[in-house]
């Protein structure tokens, strides 16, 4: 006879203990972020992320806060300009720029 009160069976498993529950959120953060450094030569969006990490917008970004101490669209963006990368605004010469 098959028992309903299987330790698989996540209905009937006993709630997650708070470290338990940082420890996979740690490993939800990790798994997008090793998604996201593969994919950052392409356009990534909200949706995206949302379906690649299985819970909502507002949760995922509570996720990153928590976990990266910032947001990921903040955490993709420095990966795009790499340690010591400038933006190419800045690093661009401004019209506005006294000549000698």
């Amino acid at each position: 006879m098959l028992s309903l009160s299987s330790s698989t069976d996540p209905v009937n498993a006993p709630p997650a203990t708070p470290t338990a529950r940082r420890q996979g959120e740690a490993q939800l953060v990790q798994k997008v972020c090793g998604w996201i450094d593969l994919h950052l030569h392409e356009d990534i969006s909200w949706e995206r992320l949302v379906r690649i990490s299985g819970v909502s917008a507002p949760n995922l970004q509570a996720l990153f806060l928590r976990h990266l101490k910032t947001t990921p669209m903040m955490y993709i963006r420095a990966r795009r300009l790499g340690p010591g990368a400038e933006p190419a605004a800045a690093s661009a010469p401004s019209q506005f720029a006294k000549t000698p």
